[in-house]
């Protein structure tokens, strides 16, 4: 989850660093901790298990170049944002009420242009910490690459469909929310889906607007027509492009109309698939979608 906590120029911006201020704040919250390094940020945490390094070393060192292999689209400068990694998950929500309002990503959060993340992490939920780790730094490229004030949709969905790709564990639960939506005819049509403002995507339908925005990223980069297009919109967006759902359209060149059609059709073919499935299912983060 991101929030940008002042107004940005647009287009892409250089990574800042977190304040002496705020990274004090971040000291005592945690308590005792140590400095070092998870990939090409400065890391600060309490978090001794090696799991936690694994990830720094083999996900997050090549996270920029993965990203641009993902999207082509690179992001500009160099890391320099820290990472926060709280042992107990109740110091991190104690430190994290004071700097956001959302509560869907209940355990972790990046501020972009503030130059943090923060994640609380749990070495008996290793899989679900690299995964928070990893959405919260894509929001940091994201920054880097494409600028602030993203749809909350693409900013969302372009992190989760990273995280899932370096780490795994975001699909399924997501297929499964999708898939029952779209049973109880409750899946937002696309023409609502990409205009909902930040309030309504994080505090309308919750999850659910997360696991539509994954899978609308996942469906868009992977579409055999349509996946060079919407890389295409991305450097559109990079350039200075509206960022409205015409801009998508246009892009793509399709029409709305044509457009919620493919989409539908490819969530209905992967649909049956999850139908059976059950929220433990979903949560063990099968990579069958």
């Amino acid at each position: 989850m991101l929030r940008t906590e002042r107004s940005e120029p647009a287009g892409p911006q250089t990574a800042v660093s977190i304040s002496p201020e705020r990274l004090r704040e971040a000291v005592i919250a945690i308590g005792s901790s140590s400095e070092g390094r998870c990939g090409p940020y400065p890391l600060v945490s309490n978090v001794r298990l090696p799991r936690l390094a694994a990830v720094c070393e083999e996900v997050v060192a090549v996270l920029d170049d993965v990203y641009a292999d993902r999207f082509d689209l690179r992001p500009i400068g160099e890391p320099a944002e820290t990472i926060l990694a709280f042992a107990s998950e109740r110091d991190f929500k104690l430190f994290a009420s004071v700097t956001s309002r959302w509560r869907v990503e209940a355990n972790g959060r990046a501020s972009a242009a503030n130059g943090y993340v923060a994640l609380a992490w749990d070495e008996n939920e290793a899989d679900r910490g690299a995964a928070t780790l990893v959405h919260e730094l894509v929001h940091l490229l994201n920054r880097r690459a494409l600028g602030s004030a993203l749809p909350a949709w693409l900013d969302e969905g372009l992190a989760d469909d990273l995280a899932d790709r370096t780490v795994g564990g975001k699909l399924a639960p997501a297929a499964w929310r999708l898939s029952m939506d779209r049973a109880a005819e409750e899946l937002l049509p696309l023409v609502e889906f990409l205009v909902l403002e930040s309030d309504d995507f994080y505090a309308g339908r919750g999850y659910s607007n997360y696991a539509q925005a994954l899978l609308l990223v996942r469906f868009l980069a992977d579409h055999p027509q349509l996946g060079g297009s919407f890389r295409g919109y991305l450097r559109s967006l990079a350039d200075g492009a509206p960022r409205g759902s015409g801009g998508l359209t246009d892009a793509l060149g399709i029409s709305a109309d044509a457009l919620e059609r493919e989409w539908r059709a490819w969530v209905a073919v992967r649909h049956s698939g999850f139908r059976r499935l059950t929220s433990g299912v979903a949560k063990r983060g099968s990579r069958a979608f």
